[in-house]
């Protein structure tokens, strides 16, 4: 019973059921993530790319953040980068569906935790 409830402690912590989706258009082209948005879902439309940028390094310490390319069956892509450069995190580029990313804030820089990007 005692682990069960670190369990749902660590869940409203991190925000892990929060869910954001985002779909590219003719009017949307980027999306800034604010620190909370755990787990963001792309979706892109025929020739309309997006661009996400991650929250402010700072702003987001100690969270875990996560952008799945849900849906492509286009020719546009999804770049992620990091907010005004503050943490010299190199853009990352997802091109096909099922990629994603997942980085960790320790204050100062973008840590990857995993990546698939083809």
């Amino acid at each position: 019973m005692q682990s069960k409830q670190r369990r749902n402690d660590f869940d409203e912590i991190v925000g892990r059921n929060q869910r954001v989706y985002v779909a590219s258009s003719a009017t949307v082209s980027t999306k800034v993530m604010e620190p909370g948005e755990f787990n963001l879902f792309v979706t892109t439309t025929i020739n309309n790319a997006i661009t996400v940028t991650l929250p402010s390094v700072d702003a987001a310490v100690g969270g875990i953040y996560t952008i799945w390319f849900v849906l492509d069956g286009t020719t546009a892509d999804c770049t992620i980068e990091d907010k005004d450069g503050d943490a010299g995190y190199a853009d990352v580029v997802l091109t096909a569906t099922a990629d994603y990313l997942c980085v960790y804030s320790d204050g100062s820089h973008w840590i990857p935790l995993a990546e698939v990007s083809t």
